[in-house]
């Protein structure tokens, strides 16, 4: 109801991982409305979670790529 409650929504629409998560609560407990007030579709939490873990691993390839150093101690 106040500024934090209203912070902590957007941070949680933002992050890829809560629609992850809802989407594994809802194929785990079909039966169950898990989702109060944060209730994207199904479609929407697929999308979000593929589209945000390629980006993931695109940032990951794309930091490791640069470094051809390796550290062994010898």
């Amino acid at each position: 109801t106040g500024f934090g409650a209203w912070l902590l929504g957007m941070l949680m629409r933002v992050n890829p991982l809560s629609y992850a998560m809802l989407e594994m609560r809802r194929l785990l407990y079909p039966g169950v409305d898990v989702a109060a007030e944060f209730a994207p579709t199904p479609w929407l939490c697929w999308c979000v979670t593929i589209v945000g873990t390629v980006l993931a691993f695109l940032f990951a390839w794309r930091l490791v790529r640069g470094s051809h150093q390796v550290d062994v101690l010898a």
